[in-house]
């Protein structure tokens, strides 16, 4: 634990901090106290004492756990003395905020326009074709790859500026740390296993900071109770999909997958097609502990994802549909998309498959070619008649 940014101290307890962690321990003098969920009557509680440090995280004490003194007479809870110990994070509208940008290899025009305004604790999805520039627009926002221009009211392009893409109100390295990115492929050692490899994550980006214990209990936070991963899973080699033997399945590499960034503490998370591959009922599965990251951790999740189940869709704040030529042919709440799009009704001899699954009827819609420059021009009316600035459809 080095290079403390803030140290605060109330009657009972002193909080160290070091974004992004934070470390508590009982003050000298106080009896330990038990850290853990009441309702959960076997849960592995936390002794904290006046001897030792211990990594605690927001969700965990904004989220149902209580910090009990253990002294063996009068019990006493003392969760709100350390929640007025927390530092107040500035409310922001947007954790990922972009302007309109363009990306073109050679003539070929991958992503013209799209834009993003996400705010924290809110899941967007951005769903479109094939070949209509998905990941090439979470490769931007990411900075894995560089805009071409930005686009501007009256199809005007522009170079592009230092604040085309802020993460958490901040551009370049500075908001970069603030992100987690997961791709489609894996991203881990097969040799290890998940605690080894999520441990070496960690070492790597924050070299000697976390203890062996912080980072045990890193690992714990995330795979148990964010992820729903068992302690046999944490232990078990992670390997690959054709190896013989017993590994991870499908859906649990997924959740690993994402461990890698969750145990970095990012407050933006890009995902692309995190279900792709997936069973249904393991897609249900990993689209609930999204949601449960979002409210919890209030981080801002955006993702691709191919026509999900009507639970599945339910579970999205807003979102972004991309047709031919990376054009935006909608940007808002899903719960509006639809009837936006039954604004321009499909035309004579165009012809859209039916389907009692909402998503799947949306991109059923968009997919015809010449419905997709239809519904691209209407979004840029309604741009147009918001003074050309990049802005959500909200009703």
């Amino acid at each position: 634990m080095k290079g403390f940014s803030d140290i605060r101290q109330s009657e009972h307890f002193e909080l160290r901090i070091s974004p992004p962690f934070m470390w508590l321990r009982v003050r000298d003098g106080f009896p330990p106290c038990r850290f853990g969920r009441p309702e959960v009557l076997k849960a592995s509680w936390r002794e904290f004492d006046s001897n030792g440090w211990q990594i605690v995280f927001r969700d965990e004490l904004q989220g149902g756990k209580r910090l009990i003194s253990n002294d063996g007479n009068n019990l006493k809870d003392y969760t709100e003395e350390v929640n007025a110990l927390l530092p107040q994070e500035p409310q922001q509208l947007y954790a990922l905020e972009s302007q309109r940008l363009v990306r073109r290899f050679g003539k070929e025009t991958k992503s013209y326009g799209p834009f993003l305004k996400a705010s924290p604790g809110t899941i967007t999805a951005i769903m479109g074709g094939s070949g209509t520039g998905k990941s090439v627009f979470l490769k931007m926002l990411c900075g894995y790859d560089v805009p071409s221009a930005e686009l501007y009211s009256g199809g005007r392009e522009m170079p592009v500026s230092k604040d085309a893409v802020k993460i958490c109100g901040e551009t370049g390295e500075d908001g970069f740390r603030h992100l987690g990115y997961v791709p489609q492929g894996d991203v881990m050692y097969p040799e290890l296993t998940t605690s080894q490899s999520l441990r070496y994550r960690m070492r790597l980006q924050f070299g000697t900071m976390l203890t062996e214990a912080d980072m045990e209990q890193c690992v714990r936070h995330v795979c148990m109770e964010l992820l729903n991963l068992d302690e046999k899973t944490i232990r078990k080699q992670i390997g690959q999909m054709d190896w013989l033997g017993e590994y991870p399945s499908g859906g649990q590499r997924r959740r690993i997958n994402i461990a890698h960034e969750l145990v970095l503490e990012p407050r933006v998370l890009i995902l692309d097609e995190p279900t792709s591959g997936l069973s249904s009922k393991d897609s249900e599965d990993l689209m609930e502990s999204l949601e449960l990251l979002a409210k919890r951790k209030q981080i801002c999740i955006v993702m691709t994802i191919h026509q999900p189940s009507d639970r599945m869709f339910r579970k999205i704040d807003d979102l972004l549909l991309l047709v031919r030529g990376g054009r935006l042919a909608y940007y808002g709440r899903r719960d509006l998309a639809l009837s936006w799009l039954q604004m321009s009704p499909p035309l004579d001899g165009e012809q859209v498959e039916k389907s009692a699954n909402e998503a799947e009827t949306i991109v059923n819609m968009i997919d015809v070619k010449s419905a997709a420059e239809r519904y691209s021009t209407l979004f840029e009316q309604f741009l147009t008649q918001n003074g050309g600035a990049p802005t959500k459809y909200n009703g």
